[in-house]
């Protein structure tokens, strides 16, 4: 929290939320709808757990792994972005 960690794996996260949210509005106003998936289900657990191990005492020293867990949480978050995205453009062409 006093800048430990790069801003980067926030931005891909805060952009994937973002872009989501926009992509399915515009979709659902040409009546694609775009359900939650399990893929993001799975995103939303990860990335909470992401958080969790930043915030949990006795991790505090544990740098590394909480590096990681943070992207793996980026990785399954976009993937399941680009999911999304698959979905709704197969709807799309359909």
């Amino acid at each position: 929290m006093r800048g430990d960690y790069a801003w980067l794996p926030v931005v891909l996260v805060v952009g994937r939320e973002v872009f989501i949210s926009v992509y399915r509005g515009l979709a659902g106003r040409r009546g694609i709808s775009l359900p939650a998936r399990r893929l993001g289900k799975y995103k939303t657990s990860v990335q909470l757990l992401a958080v969790g191990s930043v915030l949990l005492p006795p991790l505090a020293d544990a740098t590394t792994f909480q590096t990681a867990f943070l992207w793996v949480a980026v990785a399954i978050t976009l993937i399941s972005g680009a999911d999304i995205v698959r979905q709704g453009w197969r709807q799309s062409t359909a």
